[in-house]
């Protein structure tokens, strides 16, 4: 089943709820209304379907490639964990002079294993000399952000390549780009939460 037919199917479920409260008014039924856990967990599944949807999504991929101004990877030799951070370590000295940019743990078989930024430069990385994230890394991708986009490449980054060790957590600065995907994922979230308001 597609994603798409997931998030009609949620739907559906939401007002068959509703249809039901109101039929059995109409009849003067008791019926047991949803509560707000039960709306809350439907809300979450359906924002869950919208996110998948969206980064399978050819001009999501578009616009965060876009967001990338430009991209270097480095590569983690084998061997003592204290030894191949140092030779990391002054690989990106010499690769990475940019100040902004957002780095990309990538571990075995090609799964990500965290994302993060970095706004004063390469110094950032060095909080994973001793991390578990560093000891199952096998190369670093670094992206450089266009203008004002480094809250928004980091955060569509975590919606589409999934990280093992990472939480989703939209932009909040003022003046950041907004990401697309949490964009209208709130959108929808909020516009449910209208439609199936459940009042006291």
């Amino acid at each position: 089943m597609s994603y798409k037919k997931e998030f009609e199917k949620g739907l559906d479920k939401l007002w068959k709820y509703r249809r039901d409260n109101f039929l059995a008014i109409v009849g003067g039924q008791h019926r047991k209304k949803m509560s707000r856990k039960e709306r809350e967990k439907e809300i979450k599944n359906l924002s869950n379907l919208v996110v998948e949807t969206m980064i399978r999504d050819k001009k999501i991929r578009q616009e965060f490639n876009q967001t990338t101004k430009k991209i270097k990877r480095l590569k983690i030799s084998k061997g003592n964990l204290q030894k191949r951070f140092n030779k990391f370590f002054q690989k990106a000295i010499k690769k990475i002079h940019n100040r902004k940019f957002i780095y990309i743990f990538w571990g075995k078989e090609k799964k990500c294993l965290y994302v993060g930024e970095s706004r004063r430069g390469i110094r950032r990385l060095r909080g994973y000399r001793r991390s578990i994230i560093f000891k199952e890394a096998r190369k670093v991708e670094i992206r450089v952000p266009v203008p004002k986009g480094l809250a928004k490449l980091e955060c569509m980054a975590i919606h589409i390549l999934k990280p093992k060790y990472n939480e989703i957590k939209g932009p909040k600065r003022k003046y950041a780009r907004k990401c697309p995907i949490c964009k209208n994922t709130n959108r929808i979230r909020k516009e449910l939460r209208n439609v199936f308001a459940i009042k006291g």
